[in-house]
């Protein structure tokens, strides 16, 4: 039970009623008793009071923005957590040469690129890359950047330093610290992610639970601790092994691990390509694919009319193992077969950067093929009709679709659905009934996109609900 917070009055009023007892002709309200007696020991039972309470919220790990940060520390250090003073920045440094290459030109793991040492206090901010990539002389067109003019190699990179202090923004990474044979320069053209700030009392003492349930990364909750400190744009993730049916590849890859993830960095780059030929899939070079911004050949070309987008439905879906790209169809337009067709895309750098990141001996363990996803959008659809009892209708109405859309896809104040859960009928309604002036919601669709009826939808722990506008159609009744 919690510890009841008890004041001054409350610890006089029993001081009182105790002296009473033994002396009912004892003054306890005026004169020496009272001073003596009653008003200071009153006040030192109230100071000694919140002092156990305090130590109760410590044991509790309750309330832990009120507790002095030296005492959290010193609790959580029996499970070996220390507070983090921040965790490093991750972004893509692009290599690049002007010209066409003439041989192979690799990129070792831990090159260091740094800004321009600051002028007022000389000090620069380095990133390391994560692993080793090389432009290669028999596929060099695919790097060439058709915006740029330049043939660029892409290469996940981390800071050596932790902290918002490690954060930079684009075209800051200029400096090779050491010789870039074969290329002009190097350069990061979008901002850094991660770099988080050293953590809150709050942060400590999640992961502080996260510690007691798995100590090692070699344990899921232990890689979910991992991935959550060091990466701050993972909304949510689910690590999938064993007999979990959602395991897709466990057939083929032995000791697979499959980390979905809620949360991405779309990034965006450019490749050139010599055309194939109609009906042939083109995969992007750096995978996963999130979007195809524009596909051109001279002409410009549209999707759905000239090309589709394939994303890869296999095994490896979601990470860098799989064959997102696009594929031009048998009719429309299309560039002569070996012309050169330029391709603009935006891929998830965050899945790369955790593949690479956790491929580094700090982190790999001997004996799992641990593989980062993309989590799989369910688009679903919901259609009904709302029955108003007091207000005005349309502004009830306007809340009951924006709550609706809230609880799925999330908000500002709210978490939205993660992976692996339910989007049931109940939950839906519950929501909807807390809202004022709302008498009842009847469904008539509710249901995965494309689908009919009403019923509960049941998500796999590699799938994730959202729910666009325009497939939430609430009438009035």
């Amino acid at each position: 039970m919690s510890v009841p917070r008890l004041t001054a009055a409350q610890f006089a009023t029993q001081l009182k009623s105790g002296i009473a007892s033994r002396d009912s002709t004892v003054d306890t309200d005026i004169g020496p008793v009272a001073d003596w007696v009653v008003t200071p020991v009153s006040r030192v039972f109230e100071g000694q009071n919140e002092r156990i309470r305090q130590l109760f919220q410590l044991l509790a790990l309750q309330r832990p923005n009120e507790l002095d940060p030296a005492d959290i520390d010193a609790f959580v250090f029996n499970e070996q957590v220390i507070r983090s003073p921040g965790s490093p920045a991750f972004v893509d440094l692009v290599f690049f040469r002007k010209t066409a290459p003439t041989a192979n030109l690799p990129i070792p793991a831990n090159f260091p690129v740094a800004t321009n040492p600051d002028p007022t206090s000389g000090s620069q901010v380095t990133f390391v890359t994560l692993t080793s990539d090389q432009i290669q002389l028999t596929t060099s067109s695919a790097y060439f950047n058709g915006v740029t003019g330049r043939y660029e190699l892409r290469v996940p990179s981390k800071s050596l330093t932790v902290g918002d202090t490690a954060a930079v923004s684009k075209n800051r990474l200029i400096r090779p610290l050491r010789p870039l044979p074969g290329f002009d320069g190097v350069v990061n053209d979008s901002d850094s992610a991660g770099g988080n700030a050293a953590e809150s009392n709050v942060d400590v003492v999640n992961r502080y639970f996260l510690r007691i349930r798995g100590t090692e990364i070699g344990t899921p909750a232990g890689l979910e601790r991992y991935i959550r400190q060091s990466f701050s744009t993972v909304e949510d993730v689910k690590i999938i092994f064993g007999n979990d049916p959602a395991l897709v590849r466990a057939d083929t890859d032995a000791g697979a691990v499959d980390s979905y993830l809620v949360g991405g960095t779309p990034t965006s780059v450019v490749m050139t390509v010599t055309f194939p030929g109609r009906l042939n899939l083109i995969p992007v070079l750096k995978q996963p694919l999130v979007a195809i911004t524009s596909v051109a050949s001279g002409a410009t070309f549209t999707e759905g009319v000239d090309y589709d987008v394939v994303f890869d439905s296999g095994i490896y879906s979601g990470s860098v193992r799989g064959q997102d790209g696009i594929r031009f169809k048998g009719t429309g337009g299309a560039p002569a077969v070996g012309d050169p067709l330029t391709i603009t895309y935006q891929y998830d750098s965050l899945i790369v950067a955790l593949q690479a990141y956790f491929a580094t001996p700090e982190f790999n363990e001997t004996g799992r093929d641990n593989l980062f996803r993309r989590g799989v959008e369910v688009q679903v659809a919901i259609q009904g009709v709302l029955t108003v009892k007091a207000g005005d209708p349309n502004t009830v109405l306007n809340v009951v679709i924006q709550s609706i859309l809230d609880y799925i896809n999330g908000s500002t104040t709210q978490k939205a659905l993660g992976l692996g859960e339910d989007l049931q009928v109940f939950d839906v309604d519950a929501v909807v009934a807390k809202i004022p002036g709302v008498d009842d919601l009847v469904f008539s669709v509710f249901s995965r996109t494309g689908g009919t009826g009403v019923g509960d939808l049941t998500m796999s722990d590699r799938e994730y609900a959202r729910i666009l506008a325009s497939n939430l159609s609430i009438s009035l009744a």
